[in-house]
């Protein structure tokens, strides 16, 4: 009977450190942030290249608890446009609700990333960059406190929920990313195989031509 009631005890101090189920709710909004905290299209810190009011770009938050790692990260919820007080109007903010989120504890931390996309090319940040001319861009991850919903506890966005952590939350440029070193490295030596075959033939013409006139 004692072994049964030690058992048990470990249990449940077990349960208690790791609860199954724990959820955690934060606000995907980046309001009241600074300059380095909005959201830009292929200029960094311009404002005049804030993204403007509308759909036109379109923004999603991904999520992973801290135990996982950042190859977990995936979508929560749906995607989200921009605000002002007309379409057109710059203001790199966006305002997407809360979200329910499951960290390892409730109301505890997690790992969370902004992805942006010109909706264009997709309803989600997948499909966009899967075509090499779309604007896209991500912020660094970062660690946020969530607010646990069995409380009356705020729900605070991701500036205030990450400002106090290791990884604040960052703001980012959407923009069509530049080619990589290796694929100018290949388009270059592309060039230079057809520049050398070219000049091949035109030798192996010129030799020809002369064999003809003698």
């Amino acid at each position: 009977m004692q072994t049964l009631l030690i058992i048990v005890a470990f249990l449940g101090s077990s349960l208690g450190a790791h609860p199954q189920g724990a959820q955690g709710t934060i606000g995907f909004n980046n309001i009241g942030g600074s300059a380095e905290q909005k959201v830009y299209i292929d200029e960094w810190l311009n404002p005049a290249a804030l993204v403007p009011a509308g759909e036109e770009y379109l923004v999603a938050l991904y999520f992973a608890p801290l135990s996982a790692g950042e190859g977990w990260l995936t979508q929560v919820g749906p995607s989200k446009g921009f605000l002002g007080f007309y379409v057109g109007q710059t203001s790199g903010i966006f305002a997407g609700g809360s979200r329910t989120v499951t960290p390892d504890n409730w109301g505890g931390a997690a790992l969370f990333q902004v992805k942006g996309w010109e909706a264009a090319y997709g309803n989600t940040y997948e499909e966009a960059a899967a075509n090499s001319a779309a604007r896209r861009g991500e912020s660094p991850v970062f660690i946020a406190d969530t607010s646990n919903p069995q409380t009356l506890e705020p729900i605070e966005g991701l500036i205030n929920s990450s400002q106090s952590g290791p990884q604040p939350f960052r703001g980012f440029v959407i923009a069509v990313p530049e080619p990589s070193t290796g694929l100018l490295l290949f388009a270059g030596l592309g060039g230079a195989v057809v520049m050398i075959w070219r000049k091949g033939k035109r030798a192996s013409a010129a030799h020809e031509l002369d064999r003809n006139c003698h």
